[in-house]
C-alpha cells in the first residue's frame, strides 16, 4: 500500500472494526433485544463513507457512480429491515421486499462497472446514456422479479415456507451471472485502467495485492454459501455478514483501497500537505476563510518583492505568495548591466565612428597622393612654363599654351577618374569619352588634327567597365596625345567595346613607340609615318 497518513489509517480501523461490531450485533440476538441494531450501524457507516466519496473523489463521474452505490447500499439495508422487522406480519409485503433485492444488488454492480470505466476520462465524462442496454436489462430483470407470482421465471416455490422451500429460475441465474459479470469486470477494468497511473515499483511490489484479496475473499464467501444450500455457513467469521452485507462492505473495501492506492485518484491528504510543506499557500472558503495554511504562509501584502496569487478551486480557492526578492534583484543587476552594455555600445559606435572617419581620410590621401604622383610630371612642365613663359607675340607662346591646356586637361581628367572609380569601382565608358574629347579639344590648339569616334554616345552601355582600365586607356591615349604635340601631326580616335581603343597617329610614329611600354593587351603597328595603336580592356583577349 502507498503511505497512509495517521490520521487516515485510524479511521479505516475504527471503521471496520465499527463493522465487525455490527456483526457481533448480528450474532448475539438472544442477548440483546435490539436485533437491528447492526443494521443502524451499517446504514451509518455506508453514509460515513458515502460523504467521505463526495469530499475526496475528483473525477465528476465516478463521484457520482459512487454516491449512487452508497444510495442502493442503503436502500437494500432498508429492504432487509423492511423483510424481517417491518412486514414481519405480512407475507404478501414481505415477499415483495424480498424479490426487491434484485433493484440494489443489479445497481451497485452496474455503477460500480461504470465507476471502473470512468477512471482516467478527462472531462467531459462520458454518460450512462452509452450504456443503455444494461439499464434496460437491469429494469427488465427488475420488473421479471417483482412480477415472479405471475411466471415464476426467478423462484418457484414449494408447499411449504415460501423463503426456505423454493428453487431457482432462469431469471434469478440471469440476473446474478450478469451481476457476477459486472462486478468481475469492474474489479478487473479498475486495476489495469488505475495502475497505469502508479510508479512502476510500486506496480511490482503490491500495486493490486488489496484489491485483489478483497475480491477472492467474496468470491470464496459466495461459493461456500451456494454449496451451502444458499444459507451462510455455520462458521462464526462467515456468518458475522449476510450476503447484502458482505456485497456492501466488499465494494467499499475495494473502492476504498482503490482510492488509498491512487487507482482512483482524490484530493485527500490537504492536512499533511499543507504541514510539511514550505509553500506559502492558504485554502479558502468559499466565503473567503482560511481552511488550511502553510507553516510560512501569512496574511502578505502585496508589493514588489511579494507577489500573492490566487485560483479558484471546488468548494473555495487556493491562495499562495511568491517571493521575488532575488528575482527583483537579478532584473535590477541586469538593467544596470543593460545600461552598462548601451553606454558601452555607444562609446564603440563612436570609436568605429571615428575609426571609420580616420580610413576613410587615410583612403582619401592615399588616393590624391597616387593621383599627385600620376600627374606630377604634367604638373612640373605647367609650373617650368609659367616659371619662365615664352613672349606674347611669339608663335611658341600660343603652342606652350596650348600644351598648358593639354596638360591641364589632362590632370583634371586623370584626377576624376581616379575619385570616380574609388567610389564606384565600375564605370560607364562614357566617361572616358568625355576625358578624350576635352583633351583632344585642347590639343587642337597646339596645331593637331583630331577626330573622335564612339558609337555608344547616347546609348545605354552595354557593360560598366573597371575603373582601372578606363584610367590605363587614357593614360595610354595620352601617350599619343604627348607624341603629337611634339611635331605637327594628326590623331584618330576610336573608342568602342572590342578592343576597348583604337588610335590612328600620323607625323610621329617613332615617337609614339618610345614612349609606349609593351603589354599582352596593348599592339602598336607601324606604316611608314602612321602608327596605329590598339588597346584591348585588361586581361581582354585581342579579337
Amino acid at each position: 500500500m502507498l503511505h497512509i497518513t495517521r490520521s487516515t489509517r485510524q479511521k479505516i480501523i475504527l471503521f471496520w472494526m465499527a463493522a465487525m461490531l455490527g456483526g457481533a450485533l448480528h450474532l448475539l440476538p438472544a442477548v440483546f433485544p435490539f436485533i437491528h441494531s447492526s443494521a443502524a450501524l451499517y446504514c451509518a457507516l455506508i453514509l460515513y463513507w458515502g460523504a467521505s466519496i463526495r469530499r475526496r473523489i475528483l473525477n465528476g463521474a465516478a463521484r457520482r457512480c459512487l454516491t449512487g452505490m452508497v444510495a442502493l447500499m442503503l436502500g437494500l439495508m432498508l429492504l432487509r429491515e423492511d423483510k424481517y422487522l417491518v412486514f414481519e406480519e405480512l407475507p404478501r409485503l414481505q415477499l415483495l421486499s424480498w424479490y426487491a433485492y434484485v433493484i440494489p444488488h443489479m445497481g451497485v454492480a452496474l455503477l460500480s462497472f461504470y465507476t471502473a470505466l470512468s477512471i482516467g476520462e478527462e472531462p467531459p465524462h462520458p454518460t450512462l446514456r452509452r450504456f443503455l442496454p444494461l439499464l434496460f436489462w437491469w429494469g427488465g430483470a427488475s420488473a421479471l422479479y417483482l412480477t415472479n407470482d405471475l411466471h415464476h421465471l426467478a423462484y418457484r416455490f414449494g408447499a411449504g415456507d415460501p423463503f426456505h422451500d423454493y428453487t431457482h429460475g432462469p431469471v434469478y441465474w440471469a440476473a446474478v451471472g450478469s451481476t457476477a459479470v459486472l462486478l468481475a469486470a469492474s474489479f478487473f477494468i479498475a486495476l489495469v485502467k488505475g495502475r497505469r497511473s502508479l510508479p512502476r515499483p510500486a506496480l511490482r511490489r503490491r500495486g493490486a495485492a488489496l484489491p485483489a484479496a478483497i475480491l477472492v475473499v467474496y468470491g470464496l464467501y459466495y461459493l461456500l454459501y451456494y454449496l451451502n444450500g444458499n444459507v451462510v455457513p455455520d462458521l462464526v467469521l462467515l456468518r458475522l455478514f449476510n450476503p447484502p452485507e458482505m456485497l456492501c462492505f466488499v465494494l467499499i473495501g475495494f473502492w476504498e483501497s482503490c482510492v488509498q492506492l491512487g487507482l482512483l485518484p482524490s484530493c485527500s491528504g490537504y492536512e499533511t500537505i499543507f504541514r510539511v510543506s514550505t509553500l506559502n499557500a492558504q485554502l479558502l472558503s468559499t466565503r473567503g476563510d482560511v481552511v488550511l495554511a502553510s507553516q510560512g504562509a501569512s496574511g502578505a501584502v502585496p508589493s514588489r518583492d511579494l507577489l500573492v496569487q490566487e485560483r479558484p478551486i471546488s468548494g473555495g480557492a487556493v491562495r499562495w505568495t511568491t517571493d521575488l526578492t532575488q528575482v527583483n534583484a537579478l532584473n535590477d543587476r541586469l538593467d544596470q548591466s543593460i545600461g552598462a552594455l548601451a553606454a558601452e555600445n555607444e562609446l564603440m559606435a563612436a570609436e568605429n565612428a571615428l575609426r571609420e572617419k580616420r580610413v576613410r581620410l587615410e583612403t582619401q590621401n592615399r588616393l590624391y597622393d597616387e593621383i599627385s604622383r600620376a600627374v606630377r610630371p604634367q604638373t612640373e612642365r605647367i609650373a617650368a612654363w609659367l616659371r619662365s613663359p615664352p613672349e606674347r607675340d611669339d608663335a611658341a607662346y600660343r603652342r606652350a599654351l596650348g600644351r598648358c591646356c593639354v596638360l591641364g586637361a589632362f590632370i583634371k581628367r586623370r584626377a576624376n577618374l581616379a575619385l570616380l572609380s574609388a567610389e564606384h569601382g565600375a564605370l560607364s565608358p562614357d566617361e572616358l569619352y568625355y576625358s578624350l574629347r576635352e583633351t583632344l579639344e585642347y590639343l587642337g590648339l597646339c596645331g593637331v588634327q583630331t577626330s573622335l569616334f564612339y558609337p555608344g554616345l547616347g546609348t545605354e552601355p552595354s557593360r560598366l567597365l573597371p575603373g582601372e582600365d578606363l584610367i590605363r586607356a587614357y593614360t595610354v591615349f595620352f601617350q599619343a596625345v604627348q607624341a603629337a604635340m611634339a611635331a605637327p601631326s594628326a590623331l584618330i580616335v576610336h573608342l568602342g567595346e572590342r578592343p576597348l581603343l583604337r588610335l590612328e597617329l600620323q607625323g610621329c610614329a617613332d615617337d609614339l613607340a618610345a614612349r609606349l611600354t609593351p603589354s599582352s593587351d596593348l599592339a602598336l603597328r607601324l606604316e611608314g609615318e602612321t602608327a596605329h595603336l590598339t588597346l584591348w580592356e585588361r586581361g581582354g583577349a585581342p579579337l
